[in-house]
């Protein structure tokens, strides 16, 4: 009896022994051990998507592994208000290659895939640093600027090449953008670019170096195409298409009833208010102007949201019109050239601060209040008894 045990034991061991000698003798410098590859993926429908989503594609043939590692944050479609306080989470994710073509493929959303000339080491160090990134996990602050998907693989990359030589191409012209301008330029929604200039402050609108402006995947993309290691190009190839069945465009009512339109008719409203003299009128715009400012106050003075900077939105949209709206008289005017100098400034500003849907709805604003008069609403109600006595 104990002869069987010992000779199952050693039979074990041999196979072990064996196991360990094949991993052992596996070429780790081979150019084909790991392999890497930049995915660019189309715009989505949701708000988090519009520019697109850039991950990293690692395949180890050896050990029959294929993930793609991508830089996501919580769902903010349930976590808005956690958003709002700051307190949503982001990290590393790792997901394989089959599940992740497949959820973009439901969604509509081709896929471009750009295999990547890296060194052998490069590529293996790539690993390594990915996996510390999924073993840190979803603990880091969310921050759209310095941990957006194109910039945090941009930044991996980096990290791997460590002290190899990258030479890369002359930026273009559009390089000396704004991230709020590189954005303003790649995302087509009206009502998206609406959200992010609400939300982002003067962070956005700082000059910073070429490399932190990397925030749109198919800018990443265009980073790596020009780009050479030994005078070599990282990418050499034609993207690779993973194509998705096109979903049928359905038009919904925003994309007819933008803000901007919104605004003008709010616009047309201030204006109508200099023959009109609705005190309605005057109630909506207050209410619109108090909403705003509760909002932007929130974000500037509570909100711990990293990152936004400074946001010149509270200027024209703050409570001290509604706290002092029954002094009026006195205020209205001077408050009106206020506004009306804001929007000038915006509008001459060398780099664009905000969007046109803030600069026309604060003019509807400064133009209704130089219709203001003390007591209007008590004006227009003798009026309406007198027309009643007649």
């Amino acid at each position: 009896m104990r002869a069987h045990i010992i000779f199952i034991i050693l039979f074990l061991l041999s196979d072990y022994c064996l196991a360990t000698e094949s991993i052992d003798s596996v070429d780790r410098s081979a150019e084909d051990f790991v392999s890497v590859s930049l995915l660019v993926g189309a715009p989505g429908g949701a708000l988090y998507s519009q520019a697109g989503h850039a991950c990293l594609r690692l395949q180890c043939p050896t050990y029959r592994l294929d993930y793609c590692y991508s830089y996501e944050s919580e769902d903010v479609n349930n976590r808005v208000l956690r958003f709002l306080q700051g307190d949503l989470k982001m990290g590393m994710t790792a997901v394989p290659f089959a599940k992740y073509l497949k959820q973009f493929r439901n969604e509509g959303r081709t896929i471009r895939e750009y295999p990547l000339n890296l060194p052998p080491n490069v590529e293996t160090r790539l690993w390594q640093i990915m996996d510390q990134r999924l073993i840190e996990g979803m603990d880091l602050p969310y921050d759209c600027l310095q941990r957006g998907c194109a910039q945090t693989a941009f930044q991996n990359i980096s990290q791997a090449l460590d002290t190899v030589s990258v030479c890369y191409a002359q930026w273009p012209e559009r390089w000396n953008w704004t991230r709020r301008e590189f954005a303003e330029h790649n995302i087509k929604s009206p009502w998206t670019k609406f959200v992010l200039y609400s939300i982002i402050g003067t962070e956005a609108d700082r000059m910073v170096s070429d490399f932190d402006k990397i925030v749109i995947p198919e800018d990443l993309a265009w980073v790596w195409q020009h780009a050479t290691i030994n005078g070599k190009p990282i990418i050499t190839a034609h993207p690779i298409v993973h194509t998705a069945v096109a979903k049928s465009e359905q038009h919904d009512i925003w994309d007819i009833v933008t803000p901007l339109r919104l605004a003008f008719v709010l616009l047309i409203l201030a204006i109508s208010q200099l023959w009109l003299r609705s005190t309605v009128i005057d109630w909506l715009l207050l209410a619109i102007e108090t909403l705003g400012g509760i909002f932007f106050t929130y974000m500037l003075c509570i909100s711990n949201i990293t990152n936004l900077g400074f946001s010149w939105l509270i200027i024209p949209y703050n409570l001290l019109p509604f706290l002092f709206w029954r002094w009026r008289h006195l205020w209205a005017l001077p408050w009106a050239v206020i506004l009306l100098v804001w929007c000038a400034a915006m509008t001459v500003w060398p780099h664009q601060l905000t969007d046109w849907t803030h600069v026309v709805l604060t003019l509807a604003l400064a133009i209704n209040y130089t219709t203001l008069r003390k007591g209007r609403s008590k004006t227009n109600s003798l009026s309406n008894r007198a027309q009643q006595g007649v």
